[in-house]
């Protein structure tokens, strides 16, 4: 059948998912938008519209460009605060803890990969075997560092978006025991934030503005340049490397953008999650 909206128009689906995208965040203030979280309510509506006839059904160049782009360049935009020094001053004791738990997770990963390949493995077919181990390490590297990683590891592993959507539904469920349970196990501790941190004085923010987000946008597009030129079969983990140098190197230039960065690599994500849905 054919679509509302050619294959080639790319503008007019880029529009789409850029609505779905919004929708996906306003959405955040209903309570199905909070039961769904915003990402996978922007990935809802880009799924429902593709079956719907609006948008052209599997993957297009219009929203395989979008989807790469919008990881590629969201990637630096989110890390310009990662300044490894002023992490590790105010890190303080959580740096071990860190550690510990990230081993923890990657150690749960690679458990969880044998009990589902050996004991379900076999129920499922299709290309949902094939994204399941994919899918495992994508949950463990955002359990490690953030919903970026998840994203990040999707794109570079070809996850399929319902693999994706499912990834994120399990995230969210589980994500409701696991709160509670840090905060019960850490009630009786102290707020590191009220002992004033590690130490270590934050880079001066500049005012979030026209200027910041110009700065942001144009360093960020840079390191994509560069990253992809010189590494184009590992562009994201360059990238994530060469933006954290840059960031533990110049603290007071790049770390100045990272709110502006912070806003428009967030953007990007939401993006991410619509492409996502309307390649399903």
């Amino acid at each position: 059948l054919r679509s509302l909206i050619a294959p080639t128009d790319a503008a007019a689906i880029r529009a789409v998912l850029a609505a779905c995208a919004c929708a996906g965040v306003r959405l955040s203030d209903t309570r199905a938008g909070r039961f769904l979280s915003p990402p996978i309510a922007a990935m809802a509506a880009a799924f429902a519209l593709s079956n719907l006839g609006v948008l052209p059904p599997g993957p297009s160049a219009a929203v395989s460009g979008l989807q790469s782009f919008s990881v590629a360049v969201a990637t630096p935009l989110l890390l310009f605060g990662a300044d490894l020094r002023r992490v590790r001053q105010r890190a303080g004791r959580m740096l071990p803890a860190f550690f510990f738990g990230a081993a923890g997770s990657a150690a749960g990963a690679l458990v969880a990969a044998a009990l589902v390949t050996t004991r379900w493995g076999n129920g499922i077919g299709g290309g949902a075997a094939a994204d399941l181990p994919k899918v495992l390490a994508a949950l463990a590297a955002k359990n490690i560092g953030g919903g970026i990683n998840y994203v990040a590891v999707c794109q570079a592993l070809g996850v399929g978006p319902a693999a994706v959507a499912a990834g994120l539904t399990v995230d969210n469920v589980m994500a409701l025991v696991y709160f509670p349970a840090c905060d019960w196990l850490g009630r009786d501790a102290p707020d590191p934030e009220e002992r004033g941190g590690g130490g270590g004085d934050a880079p001066v923010q500049e005012k979030f503005g026209v200027p910041s987000f110009v700065s942001a946008i144009a360093l960020a597009f840079g390191i994509v340049a560069v990253t992809e030129k010189f590494f184009p079969s590992a562009s994201i983990v360059a990238s994530t490397v060469l933006t954290v140098a840059l960031a533990t190197a110049l603290p007071g230039t790049v770390g100045s953008l990272d709110d502006a960065g912070s806003a428009l690599g967030t953007v990007l994500l939401y993006l991410f999650f619509a492409t996502a849905g309307a390649a399903g």
